[in-house]
């Protein structure tokens, strides 16, 4: 019996029982290895054709022999929507083995255990500093894979600045409603984003939150000007005469803004078109210099004001102001000048030592101490001069050191000032002359003497000639006084007859002593001796003393008489008992022979005394008294002499002469004997300072003077009898007010006036003093001339008017006198506005009726007494200081009225909200000092603007499968309109052009027409049916103006499609290995289809699904393509080799 077994072939490949098994609410957090589905698979073959295994395509599940399949990773609901599909494929034990495939869907249940996460981790918006209450700051974005509502806000319930505020619906940051200041380059503040378990039941339960962090980065807005923070601390000085370009001072302005907003440059404020500046300065470090040489005594003066501006580098600029003055500091370039180049005064001889005698007089331009003057003396001429005076170094005044005794003194002034380095002097001469109190001069008792006749030897009244000559007197006074007489003299010839001697000796001839010039003494005749020769010659020998004609007190007068010839003696000069009593005279005579002989006789001649003699004063001619002295002081004793040598002729008596003229005579009494003079009465000097007494002195018998008429000889003399001074009287001045005027910026040490109290004690000495009104010391004195001068500053504006109180004290008695100064108002104070900002507000884009005044600005000076003569000018924003008619504002110079002259574009990016720019007000004419205000011109908005989305085009992401309702993107357009304008730049956000979901017939994306964010409005978007959308947005704003922006979403993809090969069925043929030599090569590639966007792809043989599953193994490609490569030999001997290989990859 032939049996015929039919051995298997495996010919039919494994079937599943269902091609699709489905899994429902599996919860996606059960433990791994849980069961989650048993699939069956049968195989019509037999044996091992029929055994089966199994396999899964995902690796996030397994599946055992029995086909229970497991999951092998922890589920997630949130992933492809909640399931989870993949392939499980039966390979049976056949040769070839064959397969069979099922589809396994495993749905999850959702369960709140993802926390939302936000689309940045670092978000990093900019806004403006100046921003304002509400505006927009960024939008965050968070979602939840659960599909949870998110709820936004700040971590710990709130941001640390206080500045923002989140809506936590939409997770838009705006700034806060009310007053903000942004003051920092940034804020960082954490929001949140919390889930509210909506996806599931019971996700309520667990509440998840994430953070996120935003930082506001505050961009600078140029909205603050330069200050000079230090300007009223600014007192520069510079000395005059400094060179051009000296350093003065260096300026500091700081700007609170930031970057080139607040970096300055600086200049010097001139007015339009003024040419040039006193200074100049650096316009990058603030440094001011001169740019002349400065006068302080001339038109420069002690202060120069300065005006320095400094502006930003921002757009538009700002500018800040800071003025202030320049002391000019005196330098000593001027020399003390007297006010007379020469000083000639007459001073009395009897002037008391220490008494003041002159004052003289220096100024000097320069101010402190090289402006105080001191006074030195000297004497070049005649040095001893200086012994008789002293000068006081600070007043000027020259005293008497001791009594004055010659008739003029000169001398040398110099006045020389303390000034550094270097002391600066001028002189001036003084010429002192000398004047007698007693001011007669001599007086004649006759006005002509003659004519006189001067006889000779001859015959009497042989008349030769005549002389007329004139006779002078002076006195012995300083300067002297003197008188002239006429004189006439007639001459007569001498003759010549030769005398024989008749004696040797004659005498003694007894002759008064007043015996008159031309009397004959005696009569001496000398025959010659020679026979027939009768001639002879006479002469008179002149001694060696006068008792021997050594003066020719005698002369010989020849004459003849009865043919004789006689040598007559006369007296030649006045004779005088009290000088000489006796002559010796020797006559001589001389024959006239061949040979002439001669021979002398001796004349002895006694005089006799006769009261020829006028009594002489000794003392000197001047005498005090002291005044209130009672009657009978004694005041002085005068003395005569009488040179008469015998008694009574030179006894001497004295009388006070009794005359109109001799104005002391009933003030005083004389010792008639001794001469002593007494007062009658008590005197006051201040009455009368001196009296001139007029005493005589007589001798004690009749004259024996020719016109004498026997009266005894009298001589007269007037004594000046000055009274002296008691302190007994206060000081005075010559006005019961006195009144000046000073500036008040004078310098210290500056003299306003001296003011000169008199005494009328002669030797007092005056001291002064400011007793009252001298508020805030504002005036010292100098004690010892009276002179006032400033000691403290002053100020016109505070106090105008000083009423002082000079008090003069001679140290026993006192006056006062009242000075007043009116302080003269100097242009010290800049003119002040009314406000230091001005505000005014215009319409945009308003061309009407221009230029149009907006505003008026005024300005005061409280240099009240001074021409009110301000004059305006502007600079800053709008204002083209070289080029005028392009500026935008101009203001009157005399009114201060602001016009603006173009019309005005408020909004960005070419306009700006608000105009600032300075107004400065210059008193003097434009030349003195500045002040200034701020003025701010504000734009009022009209709705010329269409809401603008900046980038045009904005593009954002969605996930493909999301829920409906999730935010996708922020749209937000700008509108430059004012939004505190009514409407005009309220927005309000449409799309005007959306997509239409082909499923459900609704709009796929939705607008939130006060924010702008865009949110999905159907759930679960395809991005491989369609992966980008466009739609076109709409902002309009209140007034009707529209913009437009494009949309681009982008869905964004998840894993939600499984791979697939290009072809079912893969052959290849592949060559037997030589041994275990394997070649590397691929001997086939295979590609791979998935729909989804980003894929990454793993391939494998999978085991036991075939024969030779385990010879070949798969590698990934970098192009994401699989290739297949041998990793056992193959032999073509080998049947089953031979037969060839079928399995199954992944």
């Amino acid at each position: 019996m032939l049996t015929i077994k039919v051995m298997d072939v495996n010919d039919n490949s494994p079937k599943f029982e269902l091609p699709d098994y489905q899994t429902h609410n599996v919860e996606e957090d059960i433990p791994i290895g849980s069961e989650l589905i048993r699939v069956k698979g049968t195989d019509a073959d037999s044996g091992t054709n029929a055994d089966l295994t199994y396999s899964v395509s995902d690796d996030h599940f397994r599946v055992d022999d029995k086909g229970v399949i497991y999951n092998n990773r922890v589920l997630d609901a949130d992933n492809n929507n909640g399931l989870y599909q993949f392939l499980v494929t039966a390979t049976d034990r056949g040769e070839p083995a064959k397969t069979g495939t099922a589809t396994v869907r495993v749905y999850t249940k959702n369960k709140n255990d993802e926390e939302p996460r936000f689309t940045q981790q670092v978000y990093t918006p900019n806004v403006d500093e100046n921003a304002g209450p509400n505006a927009l700051v960024t939008t965050v974005v968070a979602s939840d894979k659960d599909g949870d509502r998110v709820k936004y806000g700040f971590a710990n319930g709130g941001n640390t600045y206080g500045q923002f505020m989140i809506e936590q619906n939409t997770g838009v940051i705006r700034l806060r409603n009310g007053a903000i200041e942004l003051d920092r380059d940034k804020y960082e503040v954490n929001v949140t984003a919390t889930d509210d378990g909506s996806c599931c039941d019971g996700g309520g339960r667990t509440i998840h939150t994430s953070t996120a962090v935003v930082v506001v980065f505050i961009t600078d807005v140029n909205d603050n000007k330069p200050l000079f923070k230090d300007c009223d601390k600014y007192h520069p000085t510079v000395e005059e005469s400094a060179s051009n370009g000296r350093f003065v001072l260096e300026v500091k302005a700081t700007d609170a803004d930031k970057g080139i907003n607040g970096q300055v440059k600086y200049s010097i404020v001139q007015q339009p078109n003024q040419k040039g500046t006193k200074f100049t300065v650096d316009e990058d470090t603030g440094k001011i210099y001169t740019n002349k040489v400065f006068d302080r005594e001339g038109d420069d003066g002690k202060f120069v004001s300065v005006t320095v501006k400094a502006t930003d580098k921002g757009s538009p600029s700002l500018e800040g102001v800071c003025s202030f003055t320049v002391e000019i500091l005196d330098v000593n370039d001027n020399p003390p000048l007297f006010d007379r180049q020469k000083y000639v005064e007459n001073v009395k001889q009897d002037t008391h030592v220490g008494f003041n005698i002159l004052r003289v007089s220096a100024s000097d331009e320069d101010a402190d101490n090289n402006g105080v003057i001191v006074y030195n003396l000297s004497a070049p001429q005649n040095p001893s001069d200086l012994d008789y005076f002293s000068i006081q170094p600070d007043s000027g005044w020259i005293t008497l050191q001791k009594p004055l005794d010659l008739p003029q003194y000169r001398l040398r002034v110099t006045a020389t000032d303390l000034g550094r380095p270097e002391r600066l002097s001028s002189e001036a001469d003084i010429v002192l002359d000398v004047i007698n109190r007693d001011s007669n001069p001599p007086i004649w008792s006759q006005s002509v003497y003659g004519p006189v006749h001067v006889p000779e030897n001859v015959a009497v009244g042989q008349r030769r000639a005549t002389y007329r000559l004139r006779a002078t007197a002076e006195d012995r006074g300083y300067p002297p006084l003197s008188r002239s007489v006429d004189v006439q003299i007639d001459v007569v010839d001498r003759g010549s007859n030769p005398p024989v001697w008749g004696q040797i000796v004659y005498g003694p001839i007894y002759v008064p002593e007043n015996m008159a010039v031309g009397s004959s003494v005696i009569q001496a005749k000398a025959s010659s001796g020679i026979e027939g020769n009768p001639t002879v010659f006479y002469s008179l020998i002149r001694g060696s003393t006068p008792q021997t004609n050594k003066h020719d007190t005698f002369y010989l007068q020849e004459r003849s008489k009865n043919g004789e010839t006689w040598a007559d003696i006369q007296v030649n000069q006045p004779l005088d008992y009290e000088d000489i009593k006796e002559y010796n005279l020797t006559i001589r005579v001389e024959n006239n022979g061949a040979q002439q002989l001669a021979s002398e006789a001796t004349i002895y001649i006694v005089l006799d005394d006769v009261n020829d003699e006028i009594p002489l004063f000794t003392e000197r001619e001047q005498e005090t008294v002291l005044e209130g002295e009672p009657p009978g002081t004694k005041v002085t004793q005068v003395n005569a002499i009488d040179k008469d040598g015998t008694f009574p002729n030179k006894q001497v008596y004295y009388s006070i002469i009794d005359s109109p003229r001799n104005e002391g005579k009933d003030f005083f009494e004389i010792n008639e004997h001794t001469g002593e003079i007494f007062t009658k009465k008590t005197f006051d000097r201040e009455y009368k300072q001196a009296y001139a007494l007029e005493v005589a002195a007589r001798d004690g018998a009749p004259s024996s003077r020719t016109h004498s008429d026997g009266q005894p000889n009298t001589v007269t003399k007037f004594i000046r009898i000055g009274i002296s001074d008691k302190n007994d009287n206060p000081p005075y001045f010559d006005k019961r007010l006195y009144e000046a005027e000073v500036d008040e910026n004078e310098d210290i040490q500056h003299i306003v006036l001296t003011v000169v109290a008199k005494d009328i004690d002669e030797s007092s000495r005056i001291r002064y003093e400011l007793t009252q009104g001298n508020v805030g010391g504002a005036f010292g004195v100098k004690n010892s001339t009276g002179a006032i001068y400033v000691a403290g500053p002053l100020d016109f504006e505070t106090r105008s008017r000083y009423e002082l109180r000079l008090v003069a004290s001679d140290n026993l008695n006192e006056n006062y006198t009242d000075v007043v100064i009116h302080v003269r108002d100097v242009n010290d104070n800049p003119p002040l506005f009314d406000k230091p900002i001005y505000q005014a507000q215009i319409t945009e884009e308003d061309d009407r009726g221009l230029p149009k005044q907006i505003l008026q600005v005024a300005a005061k000076d409280k240099d009240v007494e001074r021409p009110a003569d301000i004059v305006y000018f502007l600079t800053g924003q709008g204002i083209d200081v070289d080029n005028p008619s392009n500026s935008m504002f101009t203001v009157n110079r005399t009114t201060g009225e602001i016009s603006v002259t173009k019309p005005l574009d408020r909004d960005m990016p070419n306009g700006r909200p608000r105009w600032r720019f300075t107004v400065f007000a210059q008193d003097e004419g434009g030349n003195g000092l500045v002040g200034y205000a701020e003025v701010q011109v504000n734009l009022k908005d009209i709705n010329d603007n269409a809401p603008v989305f900046p980038k045009g085009v904005y593009r954002g992401n969605v996930t493909e499968n999301g829920t409906k309702e999730m935010m996708v993107m922020t749209m937000t357009a700008e509108d430059y309109d004012d939004p505190e304008e009514g409407n005009n730049a309220k927005l309000a956000y449409s799309i005007e052009k959306n997509v239409v979901d082909e499923t459900h017939g609704k709009p796929i994306f939705a607008i939130e027409p006060s924010t702008g964010v865009i949110r999905t409005n159907v759930c679960c978007l395809d991005r491989e049916k369609t992966p980008e959308y466009s739609i076109q947005v709409v902002a309009m704003d209140g007034g009707g103006l529209k913009g437009t922006g494009t949309a681009l979403i982008h869905v964004r993809d998840i894993n939600d499609m499984p791979p697939r090969f290009s072809k079912a069925v893969w052959n290849t043929t592949v060559d037997e290995t030589d041994g275990d030599d394997l070649p590397d090569k691929a001997i086939l590639t295979v590609t791979v289809l998935d729909e989804d966007e980003t894929n990454k792809f793993h391939y494998k043989v999978l085991e036991d699904t075939g024969y030779g599953a385990d010879k070949f193994t798969m590698v990934r490609n970098s192009d994401d393509t699989g290739s297949l490569k041998i990793v056992q030999p193959l032999d073509y001997e080998d049947m089953n080799d031979r037969n060839g290989f079928s399995f199954t990859i992944q």
